[in-house]
Parts: C-alpha cells; sequence; structure tokens
C-alpha cells in the first residue's frame, strides 16, 4: 500500500534517518528500526530513500517487501534509488522554472509562444 505521511526527523527509525542524514537507509536483518507504519508481517528487507534538492532532503520515499534469504543485493532497491534520483532532478528542473517565471515578470522578460513552445526572451527595453 502506498502510505504518505508527515514524520519526525528526529526519530531513529529508518526513514528518520535517511531523512537526518541524507543517504540510503537499508534494513536487512536488525539494525535500524522499521518505522511504525510499516504494518506487513513477517521478515523484511526495507530501504528509505532521501529525495533531495538543492543538496537539501525533502521527503523520503519508504518501501519494503518479504525478505528473501538471498546474499545478493536485490534490483528492486536499485530501481528505487534510480527512481528516487530522477524524482529529485525533476523536483529542481519544476523549482528553478517556477522561481524563473517568477523573476521574469519584473525584469522585463517576455513570454513568445512559437509553434508549440513557450520560451522566455529577456532583454533590455
Amino acid at each position: 500500500s502506498i502510505v504518505g505521511a508527515e514524520f519526525d526527523a528526529r526519530t531513529s527509525d529508518l526513514v528518520g534517518e535517511a531523512a537526518r542524514l541524507g543517504t540510503c537507509q537499508y534494513h536487512r536483518s536488525g539494525g535500524t528500526d522499521l518505522p511504525r507504519f510499516a504494518t506487513a508481517e513477517g521478515p523484511l528487507e526495507a530501504v528509505a530513500l532521501p529525495v533531495q534538492v538543492g543538496g537539501s532532503v525533502v521527503a523520503v520515499l519508504y518501501a519494503d517487501t518479504a525478505r528473501a534469504d538471498s546474499p545478493e543485493e536485490a534490483e528492486w532497491q536499485d530501481m528505487m534509488d534510480a527512481l528516487v534520483k530522477h524524482a529529485g532532478r525533476v523536483l529542481e528542473a519544476m523549482t528553478v522554472n517556477q522561481a524563473a517565471a517568477l523573476w521574469a515578470p519584473r525584469t522585463g522578460a517576455k513570454r513568445a509562444s512559437h509553434g508549440g513552445g513557450e520560451r522566455l526572451s529577456v532583454g533590455r527595453e
């Protein structure tokens, strides 16, 4: 299931550690505690991955699955890592675009629409 929740980054669970340290946190057998919302039964493999924008953690993606007794690292964790890195880049690009849109009217920038695309042109008047 998908859970969206606010959390306290000061907690010592997997999600709190990821938010505080800004690094991926893994739970295999033991180690960092699972968050309260992880309600699955049985042994779990879990990962908490920080989503970063401009070097700051803005969210944490948590995912878990039933533990596989395999010494190899699970491929799903690599996919989650790629997803989080992409999400961070997209959020950063959206933030830059919104900041540019706010800045444009104050500097005399004009919006021009040309054949299906919009662009900003900045010039002195």
